[in-house]
């Protein structure tokens, strides 16, 4: 696991996600020449299509009391999931795709080995980690088409594709050897695991520290090694038909939200993570609020497009000041966590374009890479204003750096959620700023 540490520029828009734009050729051209062409340009339609869908389920489990055995235990499965879709010169392309679904299950009890001469009671324990992750480097495959009336009135929206990625099992049970009263753990590591653990909690991964060392083990008769499971549509993710009526002043806007059907988990009731038949036939499962939802922008009016680009910066910026008051005693991650879910609640699905590693105070990628993947034929003041929000994250990581003690002392600042919240505050207000002068210069 790289130990680097980012800050994400988050984009949204109202009701809808960051729009990104590519010519749709085997280089990538960009489609203007300066602000102004860029405003008064009017051609075909372009923007995303995003489908994003996050669920967490938890499973409590009961306690079985008798004269021979008592279990408890507990489940959760935890779903996030993103896929961006650009579409430009009539056709569609991935931008982002990203997909964890994460099932943690542990049980504990006593029970008595019936088998055994003298039946003696024993204590056993097991925990289990199931992974699925987009972390092939088959992108998803794609298809679908954009229909306008001649008359600009209504539109049809078709979109499909399948998401490649891979399944990863570790377990550890651990109880007496047969009748003896030998420790025994039984281990099952998936090898090779390289990623697959990536976006879990240190404590976590240290917890399966023993798993894991086992992987590399060969010939031990109490761990079975499996190889990853690659599934060519690990989430079920895209099928959007609609239609429906074109908008805006010169029936320049498509836009919309469509709820899809949740994906299932792979955890059904009755909750059971590990064997020897339990535990648990009625497991006490806390509310879920699965949701699942395709929303797309499109427009061919740069101008159309900026204006939403503001509404959304506008929207974040607000949603951090105000979450600020109602996030108790949390750390700066949890209460970036906390607006993120907070956007989401509402329709947004943020996404991050630039990355300022918090360490050494640069671009996680190259500029160039950067505007080349996700800037292609945006009016360039889109990237002139990403570019400035992260410059100010740059500029406090380097005072910061510089007068603090050197590389750390930046994070050390974001460990607070008060400090979090004034940095991307300060970066929006820089982005909204470009983006108002923009619009005030070249649109109507």
């Amino acid at each position: 696991m790289s130990t680097l540490m980012y800050v994400r520029l988050k984009t949204a828009l109202p009701y809808t996600f960051r729009l990104r734009l590519f010519c749709a050729s085997a280089l990538v051209c960009f489609c203007f020449t300066s602000p102004l062409e860029a405003a008064s340009r009017t051609g075909d339609w372009f923007g995303t299509v995003t489908i994003w869908e996050t669920d967490i389920r938890e499973f409590s489990t009961s306690t079985q009391n008798g004269p021979d055995h008592t279990y408890s235990g507990k489940c959760s499965d935890t779903l996030k999931a993103r896929v961006i879709l650009q579409y430009c010169s009539r056709s569609f392309r991935v931008e982002e795709a990203t997909y964890s679904h994460i099932y943690r299950g542990s049980s504990n009890g006593t029970r008595r080995r019936q088998w055994c001469s003298r039946g003696p009671r024993e204590s056993w324990a097991c925990d289990t980690l199931t992974i699925a992750k987009k972390d092939t480097k088959e992108e998803p495959r794609i298809s679908g088409s954009l229909s306008v009336a001649s008359t600009r009135n209504t539109y049809t929206l078709e979109v499909s594709g399948r998401m490649p990625g891979t399944h990863n099992v570790f377990q550890e049970n651990t109880g007496k050897k047969g009748c003896s009263e030998e420790d025994r753990s039984l281990k099952t590591v998936t090898v090779p695991f390289t990623g697959a653990m990536d976006g879990l909690s240190s404590a976590e991964i240290r917890r399966w520290e023993r798993v894991l060392g086992a992987g590399s083990s060969s010939g031990d008769p109490d761990t079975t090694i499996l190889k990853p499971v690659v599934s060519g549509d690990i989430w079920p993710m895209m099928t959007v038909n609609a239609t429906g009526r074109v908008s805006g002043e010169r029936g320049n806007v498509i836009q919309d939200t469509k709820p899809l059907p949740p994906s299932q988990g792979p955890s059904v009731p009755p909750c059971r993570p590990c064997s020897f038949n339990g535990p648990d036939e009625n497991p006490d499962r806390k509310p879920s609020r699965p949701q699942k939802v395709a929303i797309w922008f499109l427009t061919d009016d740069p101008c159309e497009y900026v204006k939403r680009e503001l509404e959304g910066a506008t929207r974040i910026r607000q949603t951090y000041e105000e979450m600020l008051g109602k996030a108790g005693s949390m750390d700066g991650k949890a209460f970036n966590d906390f607006v993120n879910a907070a956007l989401n609640s509402d329709g947004f699905a943020p996404s991050a374009p630039m990355e300022t590693n918090q360490d050494a105070c640069i671009q996680k990628d190259g500029l160039d890479e950067t505007k080349e993947k996700h800037y292609g034929c945006l009016p360039e003041v889109i990237f002139d204003a990403d570019l400035a929000h992260e410059n100010v994250h740059k500029a406090t990581c380097d005072e910061l750096n510089r007068t603090r003690g050197g590389q750390g002392a930046y994070a050390d600042y974001l460990r607070d959620r008060r400090n979090y919240a004034a940095d991307e505050i300060n970066a929006y207000d820089k982005k909204i700023e470009i983006l108002e002068n923009w619009l005030a210069k070249n649109c109507r």
